[in-house]
Formats: structure tokens, C-alpha cells, sequence
């Protein structure tokens, strides 16, 4: 029986999105379609790309100040709805109930948030990081005690006393009741999206559109869930974009040879020091540049900001327009300046917008790695998760929002010497290693 699911796994620029549009357009009236995008940029070109569907846009004034009541209505009305991620991740046991008497098919554009720390204070933005967390801890602490919750083996938390409930935590106890909620290490609390939306009897069809899918957190959440899919992907046989059923990967290696000539990535061992590796009685140390480094090297922030405007003043003489940057967000007012302008700012994490392609100098100051609360939690069932596979998909997943989308040449400024070697080896098409990470060392970043 084929897979429901279908995995649209291809090298970004393929032109995934207008396979999509051409194929939502090919579709009998009476197949209604949810697409579901990152960014409101993209809902406009669907809602424009795809007229004869007539799609609708969840609002807050049709749904008594909420997009998600409208949302309920749409789909109870059968219309062809178009929404964002930010949206789709609210997802409710009653949208849920509606789609499943619904027949959609769903069109995932990119992977999402399925699996993210769960903030429980996210009302009181005042607080810091870290006096959430302290909050968090002792909140729960507080309800151990008293018997109200516990955990089990996977760390899902279960809430046991049912006979009094508190105004305080009810948010807290719908996901708990919802299984949506683990504690791991009895030290962060992890949300995961309902994993039904993904089960049969939901969706009619799900297609999701992405690349390097097995090294998103996405492909590990569905294996520690269980939910089979097949892979395929784009290629455009006589003009025309086809779907294809993946065999085998030579398509990626076509189109590797096609884009490795474009990419110019800044080599100079002056400008890449500060991202060296450094050598120590345990190894090489590689986590230069990564979220803990930044938070702990605040001495530093002057020479990744002098080492951005040389890059752009003298290796690109670029101009501003033709700029853009990252790095994590808690940092980027301290490294802006006259030259690095927060407007060419592009948050580490973007994914599906076309809006930057004309962007040829580009400065990707960061090292990438994934929550070891994260791994901690895929490992209760032996998942493992390939740091730098993952590290390496978020970087291109950056760099391809710029010129090189459109086969244009760009230079790139990746002063990590571990995020740029795996560029190289990406381009070199070499195996991407697996490398496990000591969990107890705090490189990750919680907050993009």
C-alpha cells in the first residue's frame, strides 16, 4: 500500500513550491487542500498563484479575535485554506476532530517546529531565559511534591490528581492530558505537536517539501513515533517539473556539480581564526561560534563585527543591498554597526522565502548544534540524531534563501572552521560524518 505521506525531498530551488501550485491547479474542485508555509509572503502567492481554488486566509476578525476559530469554521465550511506554521503548530484536539471528518490533503511547505522547549511563562516576556527556567524548575518541583503529576520511562508526564483542579496550571494540564509533554532530565520541558495530524484518517494525502529531510528533527520524530512515508523528488524532464519517486541520489549529485562552482567561500586565515578549532587534553574542541561560545566570550563580539565589514568592504566591496547576515538572535544588536545593518539581519532558521535572492555577499557567523535535551529524549528509543547533518541542512537551508537560489555566484564568510568544512565536504560531495557530542557540554541554542 503506498505511503499517504510523500517526503518532496529536493534540492532547494527545484522549483518544489511550483510543483505544488501546478499540482493543487490540477485538482478536481472537489479536492480541498490545506497549505501551510512559513512566511505570510509565501500565503500571497499561493492565494495568487492558485485563483480558481479560491484559498482563505484564517483572520482574527472572522473568528471572534482568533485565526484559529476561524480556522475551525473554514475547515467546517470545506474551503481551501492557506495558513502559516505559526498557525498549524496551535493545532487543537477540536481541528483536529473537524479534519478528521474532513478529506484534505495537506501541503506541508518545509518542515516545522515539531518538537521545541515548551516555555511555560511565555506571559511574562520580562523574565529572562534563565529565571524561566529557575521559575519552571521549581513550579514543577512544587506539583511533583504534591503528587499532582509524575513521569514515565519516556519521559511523558502524566497529571494523576484529577480531583483538584488549578486555574494556575490549566494550560499545563491540557497538554499534559493531551500527551504532548515530557520532562527530560527532570530539567526542561519538551512539547511535541499531536502526532495524529500525521496518522491515517486525518489527511486524505500529506506532501511535505524540503531537503535533507533525514537529518531534520522532523525525520526523528516520525521515526520515534512510528509513521512510515515515502521520498521523492523534483526534476524537470522536458520542460516540465515532475514529481519522481527517489532511487537513488544522482539527482543531487547533478546538482551539486551545477552549484559548486558558484559558491566562493572566504578562506582567509585571519578572518577565520576566531572559529578555529583548538586543541585540548580531550580532543579538538569545535564548538568556536556556537550559541554557549557567544554567551560566554561577550570580548569577542567587536572582532566578529570587524571581521564582517572587512568581508564586505574588501573580499566583496559589496553593497548593502546585496548583503545579509546571521547570527543567534540574542546576539545580533551586539554585532551590528554602521556597515551590518540589522535590516540585512536573516534569522539562522529561515526557510521558503524567495524575498532574499538578490543577497551575493553573505556572512554566516555561527555554529550549529542541536539541543542536547533533544537528543536526550530520541535516545530513549536508541534514535540518534547526526549533529552534523543537521547542522549542515539548517546552513544550506540559510544560504539558499540568497542568489544561489536562481544559479547565481555568491560569497560566503563561515568563519566556523567545523561549519565550513562541512560545506566543503557538501560540495565535494563527501559523506557527511556522524559525530556524537558530549550532552553534558551547554552548545545549544534554545532560542533562534
Amino acid at each position: 500500500m503506498e505511503n499517504f505521506i510523500k517526503i518532496i525531498d529536493s534540492p532547494t530551488g527545484t522549483g518544489k513550491t511550483t510543483w505544488a501550485i501546478n499540482y493543487m491547479n490540477s485538482l478536481p474542485e472537489d479536492k480541498k487542500v490545506i497549505f501551510i508555509t512559513p512566511f505570510l509572503t509565501e500565503v500571497e502567492r499561493i492565494i495568487k498563484e492558485c485563483p480558481n481554488r479560491q484559498f482563505s486566509q484564517p483572520e482574527n476578525k472572522y473568528g471572534a479575535g482568533r485565526k484559529m476559530q476561524h480556522l475551525l469554521k473554514l475547515i467546517r465550511a470545506e474551503k481551501n485554506i492557506v495558513s502559516t506554521h505559526s498557525l498549524f503548530s496551535q493545532i487543537t484536539d477540536e481541528l483536529i476532530t473537524a479534519l478528521h471528518a474532513s478529506d484534505y490533503i495537506l501541503v506541508l511547505d518545509e518542515v516545522f517546529n515539531v518538537v521545541e522547549k515548551f516555555d511555560m511563562w511565555d506571559d511574562l516576556p520580562y523574565l529572562q531565559p534563565e529565571e524561566k527556567d529557575e521559575l519552571t524548575r521549581n513550579n514543577l518541583r512544587t506539583l511533583f511534591d504534591k503528587k499532582f503529576i509524575q513521569t514515565k520511562d519516556d519521559f511523558l508526564i502524566e497529571w494523576i490528581d484529577q480531583d483538584n483542579p488549578l486555574d494556575k496550571y490549566r494550560n499545563l494540564k491540557q497538554l499534559i492530558d493531551r500527551g504532548l509533554l515530557y520532562l527530560i532530565n527532570n530539567k526542561l520541558l519538551l512539547w511535541t505537536f499531536p502526532v495524529e495530524v500525521f496518522q491515517p484518517g486525518i489527511f486524505n494525502e500529506i506532501y511535505i517539501l524540503t531537503y535533507q529531510f533525514d537529518y531534520q528533527l522532523q525525520s526523528y520524530y516520525y521515526k520515534y513515533f512510528d509513521i512510515q512515508y515515502s521520498k521523492y523528488h523534483i526534476e524537470t524532464i522536458n520542460n516540465k517539473i515532475t514529481l519522481i519517486e527517489t532511487i537513488n541520489n544522482d539527482y543531487e549529485k547533478q546538482w551539486i556539480e551545477k552549484i559548486k562552482p558558484l559558491i566562493t567561500i572566504i578562506d582567509n586565515p585571519k578572518l577565520n581564526k576566531i572559529g578555529d578549532y583548538i586543541s585540548t587534553t580531550k580532543g579538538l574542541n569545535k564548538s568556536a561560534l556556537c550559541k554557549n561560545w557567544y554567551k560566554n566570550n561577550c570580548g569577542e563580539y567587536n572582532r566578529i563585527q570587524k571581521n564582517i565589514v572587512n568581508f564586505y568592504t574588501y573580499y566583496t566591496k559589496s553593497s548593502s543591498n546585496k548583503r545579509m547576515w546571521t547570527c543567534f538572535v540574542d546576539y545580533k544588536k551586539n554585532i551590528k554597526s554602521s556597515n551590518i545593518s540589522l535590516k540585512t539581519w536573516v534569522a539562522m532558521n529561515s526557510r521558503a522565502t524567495n524575498s532574499l535572492k538578490n543577497k551575493t555577499s553573505l556572512a554566516y557567523v555561527v555554529n550549529r548544534y542541536i539541543n542536547p535535551f533533544f537528543i536526550a529524549f530520541f535516545n530513549k528509543k536508541n534514535i540518534e540524531l547526526n549533529q552534523e547533518g543537521f547542522a549542515l541542512s539548517e546552513m544550506i537551508q540559510w544560504i539558499w534563501r540568497s542568489a544561489i537560489r536562481e544559479y547565481n555566484p555568491i560569497t560566503v564568510y563561515i568563519p566556523s572552521e567545523r561549519m565550513r568544512n562541512l560545506l566543503k565536504d557538501f560540495l565535494d560531495q563527501k559523506d557527511v560524518a556522524l559525530e556524537v557530542k558530549d550532552n553534558t557540554l551547554e552548545i545549544y541554542e534554545d532560542d533562534l
